[in-house]
């Protein structure tokens, strides 16, 4: 169905390797779910990992909801998404999503590219190219959030475009360090 999730994990662990997903056009290719219900009857969709993967189409790439932690993306082209490259929901878990790895991914021609309150994150040698308005927030307006390791990154974006308007923005204990158009940002963005 065009409004439910090609795959919605819900136990932990998975790995993802070598797939292309065609995402429907009103939910994500993949949703990691956590309830943060006990014994039995918790669904944690922690732990998972997605590996040379290509994100062809559709409305998300990866959403996230309940706060899965220890998430890996590897060497992965998202692109052509209309809503998210990567997308928070808020659900009934029990926090943030802890401890992601994004490394070695490419960004392309997505209109949004992440919002969510990220934490012990690190975003390495990626390459964020044409992605619409450029929205790229680690905080999303949580100041508990942070201490994420944003770095060596490429932004297909000028310097004096690059935070002014909200469209990239960090949380203060971030570390910052990329690769602009025209420029190298060092330290977090200004909003």
């Amino acid at each position: 169905a065009t409004t439910e999730p090609l795959c919605k994990v819900i136990q932990q662990g998975w790995r993802f390797v070598n797939i292309i997903f065609a995402g429907p056009t009103d939910a994500a290719c993949v949703m990691l779910y956590r309830d943060g219900g006990a014994d039995d009857d918790e669904r944690d969709g922690s732990h998972a990992e997605f590996i040379n993967c290509r994100f062809a189409s559709g409305q998300d790439g990866i959403e996230q909801s309940g706060g899965c932690g220890h998430v890996g993306i590897y060497e992965c082209f998202i692109t052509s998404m209309t809503g998210y490259a990567i997308k928070n929901t808020d659900g009934a878990g029990i926090g943030y999503p802890v401890r992601w790895e994004l490394i070695g991914n490419r960004f392309l021609d997505n209109t949004n590219t992440l919002k969510m309150a990220c934490q012990n994150w690190v975003v390495r040698n990626n390459s964020f190219l044409n992605n619409g308005t450029e929205v790229f927030d680690t905080d999303n307006g949580d100041a508990a959030s942070g201490e994420n390791i944003i770095v060596d990154n490429y932004f297909n974006i000028a310097a004096a475009d690059f935070d002014p308007v909200g469209n990239v923005e960090g949380n203060t204990t971030d570390v910052w360090s990329n690769i602009l158009k025209d420029a190298i940002e060092t330290g977090i963005p200004a909003n």
